[in-house]
């Protein structure tokens, strides 16, 4: 069974009215630990 990343923290580092860029700092089942950010929705999208 596929064990999901454990998030250890979130933030906003950047917002438009079009875009969000959200960074998360993630823990994996071995330990390792990593920041990726991904782009979310923002208020003006549809």
């Amino acid at each position: 069974m596929l064990e999901k990343p454990k998030i250890l923290n979130r933030k906003i580092v950047a917002q438009s009215r079009l875009f969000k860029i959200e960074a998360l700092d993630l823990e994996f089942s071995n330990g390792a630990t990593r920041q990726y950010e991904r782009l979310m929705r923002g208020s003006g999208s549809n």
